[in-house]
């Protein structure tokens, strides 16, 4: 544990003004995931595409406004089928590392996500890991109509290096949108 004296605590945070928060969580039927398989082996959300399953994004970002690197943020993305209704229940698996894939440039190395698949990544400076197995990851759809869907997601998972995510809660999405890339 660090102790910082009370006193420093206002010296280092002048200029910040607050933190931002940014939310974006999308339903994204007619269109499936592309993930990238990064350096340590796990994948990651790199873009969606037309597609026969939806795309769910799970996107949080939070930044400590005034500061260079106060940021953190985590990823989710899965696939589920494209009849996913309300009620329905699926388990999700970690993409394999096996899986086949196309190299783009230098560094991508690229791979459709097939239902039932899902990718994770949590970032805060200076740290970051990505999901290679997961020991629970399972999504309940508790409601969907033309603007909204609510998710149930109960994902528990270590991520490497020292991350994990122990997560048990409800989302709510919007509809029809697609993906940011």
């Amino acid at each position: 544990m660090i102790r910082i004296p009370l006193f420093v605590v206002p010296i280092l945070l002048v200029g910040c003004t607050g933190v931002e928060t940014t939310t974006e969580n999308t339903w994204s039927p007619g269109h499936k995931a592309i993930a990238d398989k990064v350096y340590t082996g796990a994948w990651e959300f790199r873009s969606a595409a037309q597609g026969d399953g939806t795309l769910v994004r799970l996107y949080r970002r939070s930044h400590i406004v005034g500061s260079y690197d106060g940021t953190s943020y985590y990823e989710i993305a899965f696939v589920l089928p494209a009849a996913a209704k309300a009620g329905d229940s699926f388990n999700l698996k970690v993409i394999p590392p096996q899986r086949p894939f196309r190299k783009v440039g230098e560094y991508d190395r690229l791979a459709p996500m097939e239902v039932g698949e899902i990718s994770a990544f949590r970032f805060g400076n200076p740290s970051m890991g990505w999901m290679k197995t997961a020991k629970r990851a399972s999504v309940r759809v508790v409601s969907v109509n033309q603007s909204k869907a609510v998710l149930r997601l109960i994902l528990k998972a270590d991520l490497d290096p020292g991350f994990d995510f122990d997560i048990d809660r409800e989302f709510t999405l919007k509809v029809g949108l697609p993906p940011k890339n």
